[in-house]
């Protein structure tokens, strides 16, 4: 299990992450997940106990590499095929090159 009962977002070691209302969870590879809730999307690093930002965490519109792009409320995520689909309000967005981790 990662993060704590006290909401926030907080990237760091699993034991000190902090989350705010995740909404949906994506495999992306054997050991990493992305998570989307609130305006962010992060990553879940199982082999290294880390949790990290996707994109630059600007609320947004705005496509781009995975440290490039800005989201406005990603509230459904789908990994398929080295792309990662986000759903958010009006939008379907996507990134590629995602399996690179």
């Amino acid at each position: 299990m990662t993060g704590s009962s006290t909401k926030g977002l907080v990237n760091s070691h699993f034991s000190h992450a902090r989350f705010s209302y995740p909404s949906e969870i994506a495999w992306i590879s054997d050991h990493m997940l992305i998570v989307a809730g609130g305006r962010q999307l992060r990553k879940i690093d199982e082999r290294n106990k880390q949790v990290g930002q996707i994109c630059t965490g600007e609320l947004g519109h705005k496509d781009g590499g995975l440290s490039k792009c800005e989201l406005k409320y990603p509230n459904s995520i789908l990994a398929y095929s080295g792309t990662l689909y986000i759903g958010e309000e009006k939008y379907i967005r996507m990134i590629k090159g995602l399996f690179c981790y």
